[in-house]
């Protein structure tokens, strides 16, 4: 009876010093927990200064900057970062996220930041298909989703990115065509050594910046030559 009692107690006490210490800290609780989920998704990497913590916004956590009591930008590029991506989306106010250049693995997270602008997955180990993530970006303007091993036809959702001026999907393993990027007002579009096929949609012409190399899209040469060398 006494030994249950104290465990009770225990308990009770730990839980209200993580309540009170949610309550006294500056940034908002469910942003906390996205942070320490990602924390134990990414194998509680040592470069992660801070991370075990429990205030990104009134501590120093490596890459994490904030306003107010929000997280607005996650720059945790080049740091040799391990494991996977988890769930982000509590992150309501995020701008910017850059996981680049580290040896992260797994698929695209479902759940990505809605306030998103700026994302770049590119330079790691991130497979398989892409499912209709991006719904609900309407704010991304630049993504870099190169040099990973992302499978399979782009999805429907893309063609939801009605705001997406720079586009780098090259050195992965898309297939299908790239009808869904038509009619987006990309200014850079990048889709290098794929395995694309189908027509190249017109509206391509409109492009500034355009490398198409390395697919199997059903133009002739010349036609070819003429969107990437007439931007």
């Amino acid at each position: 009876m006494i030994r249950n009692f104290l465990y009770i107690l225990l308990n009770l006490v730990l839980f209200s010093s993580i309540f009170i210490s949610l309550s006294l800290a500056l940034t908002r609780p469910p942003e906390v927990w996205v942070l320490r989920d990602l924390y134990q998704a990414l194998n509680y990497s040592n470069a992660l200064r801070g991370w075990n913590g429990s205030d990104p916004c009134g501590e120093s956590w490596t890459g994490v900057t904030c306003s107010g009591s929000s997280v607005i930008r996650l720059q945790i590029q080049g740091l040799n970062l391990t494991g996977s991506l988890c769930r982000l989306y509590l992150l309501r106010n995020l701008k910017k996220l850059d996981v680049s250049s580290n040896n992260i693995v797994g698929e695209m997270p479902f759940g990505l930041p809605p306030s998103v602008t700026h994302m770049n997955l590119s330079h790691n180990f991130l497979i398989g298909p892409i499912g209709d993530v991006f719904t609900g970006l309407d704010n991304l303007k630049e993504m870099d989703l190169s040099y990973n091993n992302f499978s399979e036809d782009l999805p429907r959702s893309f063609g939801s990115l009605t705001n997406l001026a720079r586009l780098f999907l090259q050195n992965n393993r898309f297939t299908g065509s790239v009808t869904y990027l038509a009619e987006l007002p990309l200014t850079d579009l990048n889709i290098q050594d794929n395995l694309f096929n189908g027509l190249l949609p017109h509206q391509f012409q409109n492009i500034k910046k355009l490398w198409i190399g390395g697919n199997k899209f059903h133009a002739t040469l010349q036609s070819a030559y003429r969107f990437e060398h007439s931007r």
